[in-house]
């Protein structure tokens, strides 16, 4: 297993420039509607991009979306681009039981750790998703940009105001940092 480092991607024993193969990311919200519609419509893109040179696949976890992402770039990669990539974007930097580690292994090709995130605390997925953004060419998107998340306080209180998601803050990076974005959300509505 090989892993991300800095700007490079070390791939047994030699560098390849991160600009190289193209590199596409995925970054959506926790849950998603139609997942049938969004399974559609992500199996179209990826096969767009990868006529278009992108060969790696960065994913991050814990959203429905990183899921069906990860199932559609896993079956074309089994069915018919054996050469295209998997990356797992760790954002937790403790060592893994030996089981959960070779849980990984086995089901990406590369994975790695980014030092942004060493002492992000509660923010580590805010910092992780930047780093996506940051190595990726292309960034695919689930991202429904009427939703706000609350913000709790204590027991049953909320404060009166909203802040966007941690995948709308990723978007605005995104956008910020002109990087190509396809907003899946967009496609299906």
């Amino acid at each position: 297993m090989s892993h991300f480092e800095g700007g490079s991607i070390i791939l047994c024993d030699f560098l390849v420039n991160i600009n190289d193969p193209l590199i596409a990311c995925f970054i959506g919200h926790k849950k998603i509607k139609d997942e049938k519609l969004v399974y559609e419509r992500v199996l179209k893109i990826v096969e767009e991009l990868v006529a278009d040179d992108v060969k790696y696949f960065i994913f991050g976890s814990k959203s429905s979306f990183n899921t069906l992402c990860y199932k559609v770039v896993s079956e074309l990669r089994d069915k018919k681009y054996p050469f295209i990539k998997r990356v797992f974007a760790n954002c937790d930097h403790h060592v893994y039981p030996e089981v959960y580690q070779r849980l990984i292994d086995s089901m990406y090709e590369y994975s790695y750790f980014s030092q942004k995130v060493k002492n992000a605390g509660g923010n580590k997925y805010i910092f992780r998703n930047q780093d996506m953004i940051d190595k990726s060419d292309v960034v695919i998107f689930y991202y429904d940009e009427s939703y706000k998340k609350d913000i709790m306080t204590t027991k049953n209180r909320r404060l009166s105001f909203v802040q966007k998601s941690g995948t709308g803050m990723a978007f605005e990076y995104a956008k910020k940092n002109n990087k190509k974005i396809i907003n899946i959300f967009n496609l299906i509505c």
